[in-house]
């Protein structure tokens, strides 16, 4: 019994001298033709489903980490008390210092607490005093900003904690040298910590709050890159105990990504999905561009004067990857088949393949049809397209920071991505 490849390759010599005189006319390839012009323009009005294709899901805790590092780079700022009358003389220069940032989800607006120490001028700490603000957010083509600015810095105003005047007392108290604290009253020292306080906020106000803001705005910052594509929209949701970074590109997609309803990542964890409809739509744009053979012959080999053209979909189902090949030359015919992309890590590469694969309709003459099971285009255009996607998803470069790919699936919706911070095991 001949292989079937044999046999479909045998069929085709014996009708090679019929088919060399032939000609794609008539019903048949009038269909076929219809046919691609109905793929293509579903790819070309696919971009109006609304929802987005990629998403990309960011640890608070680990974006927190990195505006911290940032924040704690805010340089000391130096101020002094002039209105508290024989005390104030006694007293030297105080210093606002960095103490501690956090990241805080309140109802979907992400907020940055941020803690300021007061040391006086032996290094001593006094108070802490802490600041609000919301932090913003700027989208370009090729990145997410995520930055403290200095107007949303000033309009949350200051929250001095509440055992400042205490202490405050006590400092000034140590100050004074013992000569002059006997004769001195004990309630001009309370009274002192009170305007101390109250001074303290007007040199906020008028000298050191938009000095403090324009620092810490400019420290305070992470830029998330984002891989090379078309972006053309952009939002931001705060998921369990995660940032969705939700986006939206020009490619023409059918089935956009479900929306997730509970995250919890490690804290060094980064996760990315990618709608199938995206993949497929990499795939055609890489046939365009050359990268992918964009002709294939009746033996399933890329040849530029083959007769056959590909063209690739997504269709959420238990074999979603679609090729459609597509013959109006010497054959006229149309193949439609299905599959599951694979995806394996090898040493921290991804490794793509192709299984549950399936001929789901062959349009064509009798012995074309016969021979199709013979057809390893399939495979190698899917792997390959999908091993394109793949790349531009995993790119290295998603945060300021080495990641590593720890698990890698493909399911009915898409393509979804786990990766860690490069040399930490995942928790």
């Amino acid at each position: 019994m001949l292989h079937p490849k044999k046999s479909f390759l045998l069929l085709l010599l014996l009708s090679a001298a019929v088919l060399s005189q032939a000609s794609c006319r008539g019903g048949p390839c009038e269909r076929v033709r219809a046919d691609k012009l109905s793929f293509e323009s579903r790819q070309g009005v696919a971009s109006l489903t609304p929802g987005y294709q990629v998403e990309a899901l960011v640890p608070l805790e680990l974006l927190q980490d990195q505006m911290r590092k940032a924040f704690m780079q805010f340089r000391e700022f130096s101020f002094q008390f002039n209105t508290l009358g024989q005390v104030g003389k006694f007293l030297g220069t105080f210093k606002l210092h960095p103490h501690q940032l956090a990241l805080v989800n309140d109802n979907g607006q992400l907020m940055v607490a941020t803690d300021f120490v007061v040391k006086d001028h032996q290094n001593n700490s006094l108070f802490n005093m802490g600041v609000q603000s919301a932090v913003m957010h700027a989208f370009e083509k090729d990145h997410v900003r995520f930055a403290v600015t200095p107007d949303a810095f000033r309009v949350m105003g200051v929250v001095i904690d509440e055992a400042a005047v205490g202490m405050l007392i006590s400092h000034f108290r140590a100050q004074i040298p013992p000569t002059i604290a006997a004769f001195l009253p004990g309630y001009l020292v309370n009274e002192a910590a009170g305007l101390a306080i109250k001074e303290f906020k007007k040199i906020w106000a008028r000298d050191i709050e938009s000095k403090v803001a324009q620092a810490v705005a400019q420290h305070a910052s992470v830029q998330v890159k984002l891989p090379p594509l078309p972006f053309s929209g952009f939002n931001l949701a705060a998921i369990g105990n995660a940032l969705s970074l939700q986006l939206t590109t020009q490619a023409g997609t059918q089935h956009p990504l479900a929306p997730l309803s509970a995250v919890n990542l490690a804290s060094d964890e980064i996760k990315v999905r990618m709608s199938g409809g995206l993949l497929a739509a990499l795939g055609n744009q890489a046939i365009q561009e050359g990268l992918i053979p964009a002709r294939y012959n009746t033996q399933g080999q890329a040849d530029p004067e083959g007769s056959f053209v590909p063209g690739l979909s997504w269709t959420p189902s238990e074999r979603p990857f679609q090729l459609m090949l597509w013959s109006e030359g010497d054959v006229c015919a149309r193949v439609h088949l299905s599959a599951l992309p694979q995806v394996a890590i090898v040493d921290s590469n991804a490794v793509v393949s192709i299984e549950n694969d399936n001929i789901e309709e062959v349009w064509g003459p009798w012995w074309f049809e016969a021979g199709m099971h013979a057809f390893e285009v399939w495979q190698k255009t899917a792997e390959q397209s999908t091993d394109l996607a793949l790349k531009v998803a995993l790119a290295q470069n998603q945060l300021p920071l080495p990641l590593t790919p720890t698990n890698l699936t493909f399911g009915p919706g898409g393509l979804e991505a786990s990766m860690v911070l490069a040399g930490q095991e995942k928790r």
